[in-house]
């Protein structure tokens, strides 16, 4: 119950996501989709950031102990889950499904010229997207900089022998673990349940810790794959169920599917108080 607790902290408390989308037809929206796919424009995406943070790292040095914040940061607010429904929208108030369609087929039609002088306005829009991320989630930048700051500045004065976590006692590799999760080390407790399953693949409960150490790093794909493994080992496992149901509403924004998950989860374990309140937390959404 203890570990269940470190994922519900807050969870009351957060703020209904704000609505993007437009109103189209659902085959008009799948055409946008198979262009973004064919496209490969998460890929591009991807590289296109990464250089920007490189470009930004090697202008200013000293920014290079805050790159794993910039990082996070970026991955929170610009990852594709969250860009895509946005970048559909983008693409189907400007072309209509059948000037879609005929993108798709290798931009060999007059569509496929219209293109051309649309795509270029569509990167601008893009890219003011991507401004308008930053003025509203700068402040959170600076103060995960701020946080940092003062880390690196107590690192500086403690002694280098008390700069790094407390090496859990005990010859014990699954208690080692543990200790790790419950002081928080989450990189060493992620390692150290890694290595612990090397020699007990059916622990599902040390899984189901390894995909909760994956989502307090941010880690969350990683998460919801170590989840599923859980899951496809023991269908009922209700702690791997909870757990993925945390990350689908609150990490990916993939309410729909969260809300199925929780009402499998509801009929597991109907006078679970912990599940009630994730049903509260979900429903805030």
């Amino acid at each position: 119950m203890k570990r269940l607790a470190l994922m519900t902290v807050f969870l009351l408390g957060l703020s209904p996501s704000a609505a993007w989308g437009v109103e189209v037809s659902s085959v008009h929206r799948q055409a946008a989709v198979e262009l973004l796919q064919m496209m490969d424009l998460e890929k591009t995406m991807r590289s296109t950031l990464s250089a920007m943070l490189d470009a930004q790292i090697n202008g200013n040095p000293e920014m290079a102990p805050y790159r794993d914040v910039f990082q996070s940061w970026i991955e929170r607010y610009f990852s594709w889950d969250a860009l895509k429904p946005r970048m559909i929208d983008l693409y189907v108030q400007a072309f209509t499904e059948p000037e879609l369609r005929d993108m798709i087929a290798f931009y060999k039609t007059p569509t496929g010229q219209k293109s051309l002088t649309k795509l270029p306005a569509l990167m601008q829009q893009g890219g003011q997207l991507g401004a308008e991320i930053v003025q509203q989630h700068k402040t959170e930048l600076e103060k995960m900089m701020r946080a940092r700051k003062h880390e690196l500045d107590e690192a500086k004065q403690k002694p280098k022998s008390e700069t790094a976590p407390p090496e859990p006692s005990g010859k014990d590799p699954l208690d080692r673990a543990n200790r790790f999760f419950d002081s928080k080390s989450w990189n060493q407790a992620a390692e150290a349940y890694a290595e612990y399953l090397k020699s007990a693949p059916g622990n599902l409960d040390a899984m189901t810790d390894l995909g909760i150490c994956y989502r307090e790093l941010t880690n969350y794909e990683g998460a919801l794959r170590q989840f599923d493994s859980v899951l496809a080992l023991d269908s009922h496992h209700w702690k791997a169920m909870y757990n993925k149901v945390i990350v689908l509403a609150f990490d990916l924004k993939r309410k729909d599917e969260a809300e199925k998950l929780l009402a499998k989860l509801q009929g597991l374990q109907p006078d679970n108080a912990d599940v009630k309140n994730l049903q509260e937390a979900v429903d805030k959404l």
